[in-house]
């Protein structure tokens, strides 16, 4: 079946793909590094590959500052749900509801993560995630292992949450 539904407004509802949720960076297709680096973004460069870290420095307010021009990765990239919709399997208002609940998780996770040592919000969160673990692991009084305890629950329900996403 296929979709009848807007589904336009899906992804600034969203932007788990732009917020380093679901990437740690944007692989770039051959000439796109110099157009971003015009623009000052910072680049990743490893051997003969160029990426856009993540969190992109381009979403702002949920919306990309850049869109007309984005990278070709950004403009070909439909999450899971979103391809879900467009085949009719679920609607957009479950879809905003499952949007809404993983946004929720992420944000108990942010709030737990700012409990820990030393985590820079612009690290992806996966980074951030692995960063404070360890870190947590280090020390030993009882609210350092009940933030990590905290962590890693509200990790796991995340990861199932985002499962959806990339499928």
């Amino acid at each position: 079946m296929a979709c009848k539904e807007d589904t336009s407004s899906l992804c600034p509802d969203c932007t788990l793909c732009c917020d380093g949720t679901l990437f740690s960076s944007i692989p770039l297709a051959a000439g796109e590094a110099d157009r971003m680096e015009a623009r000052g973004l910072p680049l990743i460069r490893r051997g003969t590959g160029t990426s856009l870290p993540q969190p992109c420095q381009c979403l702002n307010a949920n919306l990309c500052t850049h869109y007309e021009d984005r990278p070709l990765q950004c403009m070909q990239f439909k999450c899971g749900l979103l391809k879900s919709v467009e085949a009719g399997e679920r609607t957009t208002d479950e879809t905003r509801t499952l949007i809404r609940e993983t946004s929720r998780q992420i944000t108990k996770l942010r709030e737990l993560l700012a409990r820990a040592p030393s985590t820079p919000d612009t690290h992806p969160l996966s980074r951030r995630l692995a960063e404070a673990t360890s870190s947590l692991d280090s020390l030993p009084d009882p609210g350092s292992q009940e933030t990590r305890r905290g962590l890693a629950q509200e990790r796991s329900v995340m990861e199932s949450h985002l499962k959806q996403f990339l499928d």
